[in-house]
């Protein structure tokens, strides 16, 4: 019966590939979800990721920290040495580009519920409260922050997208390229940002910086939003903050807020856009907490091209000088770079 043995073969060879396609993915490991070293020389640059919230997770997950740096890709630039000087114990940074309270909730609740985490920095974004960012968060279950690991693994593994993310991991690896995070502890290096900047001229640079504007943002999720220019829009990101609040006090974990300083243009594209009243009514709510550091404002660094990498992100080493405020080490501070805020004395 040769097409029955003509059969068996093909489902022979395809039944081989399926598992040599599992296996290579398993090894390459390209979104970082397993925890294994196996070909580390190999894998250890993962620049091809399709959803960095679940990769940080992961990854993260492995670094067991003491306390964990959240927020969006802002957060995700600051080299977390900066903190290390000022914490007890091992710093991952946890940030995650475009991520809003929603997710930030979901991250902070599992580690410090789960993975014991005992300290918690917070950088706050405005965009990170815009209805667009606002997610579902209490209903976990049958997810990664349920530890239910499967939809992801069998994502990691029974994928052609994967294969082909695999084979770009290999590539990256095999050319020896520069990783853009550093997953040891979690650090977006930005990496395909700086070598231009440290080349170019300052007037490029400048240039590189102001060329989006005043275009700047005008999408769904940051200023093409209709319904964020209603101040009470972002209630519910602030009802999420009221939460992580009282989640950490309720676990005995420290908790820091603090606000990501803007290049100084976009505040202008905030007012000349119509968002003026909710970020007002943003600041004025935070205000509330009578905890948070404020650096989103017009200051001497923000106004200040070189200090950014673009016009949305500064650059690394103002970490630095945000923990120095907030950590009160006069030494490094910046006088008109971080306050308080507090009600009433804004």
């Amino acid at each position: 019966m040769p097409n029955k043995r003509w059969i068996q073969f093909i489902f022979t060879v395809a039944f081989i590939g399926i598992v040599a396609i599992i296996l290579f993915n398993y090894l390459m490991n390209p979104y970082h979800v397993f925890s294994h070293n196996y070909l580390k020389e190999y894998n250890h640059v993962k620049d091809n990721l399709v959803d960095d919230e679940m990769s940080k997770f992961y990854a993260a997950k492995d670094a067991n920290p003491d306390v964990i740096l959240v927020g969006s890709s802002r957060v995700e630039h600051i080299n977390p040495k900066y903190l290390e000087a000022y914490t007890q114990g091992k710093v991952y940074n946890l940030g995650v580009k475009g991520s809003g309270l929603s997710t930030q909730y979901k991250l902070i609740k599992y580690f410090i519920t789960k993975q014991k985490v005992k300290t918690v920095i917070l950088g706050l974004d405005f965009y990170a409260f815009s209805p667009a960012n606002i997610g579902s968060y209490k209903d976990t279950g049958n997810t990664r922050y349920d530890n239910y690991f499967l939809d992801d693994y069998l994502k990691s593994v029974l994928s052609f997208r994967t294969f082909r993310k695999s084979l770009l991991t290999l590539k990256d690896n095999l050319k020896h390229k520069e990783g853009r995070i550093v997953w040891e502890n979690g650090w977006d290096t930005y990496s395909h940002e700086y070598p231009m900047i440290q080349t170019q001229s300052d007037e490029w640079h400048l240039n590189k910086i102001d060329s989006t504007f005043p275009n700047f943002g005008i999408n769904q999720k940051f200023f093409g939003n209709e319904s964020f220019k209603n101040p009470h829009s972002i209630d519910k990101g602030l009802e999420i903050l009221s939460e992580i609040v009282a989640l950490c006090q309720q676990n005995n974990v420290e908790l820091k807020l603090f606000t990501t300083p803007l290049y100084y243009k976009v505040y202008d594209v905030i007012t000349g856009n119509g968002y003026a009243n909710t970020y007002n009514y943003w600041k004025q709510s935070l205000s509330k907490y009578n905890m948070i550091y404020d650096f989103n404002y017009k200051n001497s660094v923000t106004q200040n091209y070189k200090n950014y990498v673009d016009s949305s992100h500064f650059k690394a080493n103002l970490g630095e000088y945000i923990f120095a405020k907030m950590y009160g080490n006069t030494d490094k501070t910046i006088e008109d770079f971080g306050k308080l805020l507090q009600e009433n004395l804004q």
